[in-house]
């Protein structure tokens, strides 16, 4: 449920709103993949990289093997590397 509430919050655009019934979510349910990936989009929308980046490791420590988290991880990396040397 409070999954589902904050994606319809992040495609009103409320993402103050989204982001701590995402956290609560995970919170009840550290595991789940669904709600890391999106709050790695989430923050990533805001440009919020530290962030981005500890919640795709998180992911990718649910999912090793997953390559396409793997290329996230470098995406975001490279992200992060770029707006730091803005």
């Amino acid at each position: 449920m409070h999954y589902n509430y904050a994606l319809l919050l992040q495609r009103l655009n409320r993402m103050d709103e989204a982001q701590p019934v995402l956290e609560r979510a995970l919170a009840l349910q550290p595991e789940n993949t669904d709600t890391l990936y999106a709050l790695v989009v989430l923050h990533t929308q805001q440009q919020h990289w530290d962030d981005a980046l500890n919640y795709v490791r998180q992911l990718q420590s649910l999912e090793p093997d997953n390559a396409d988290t793997a290329r996230l991880l470098q995406q975001l990396q490279r992200a992060a590397g770029a707006s730091a040397a803005d």
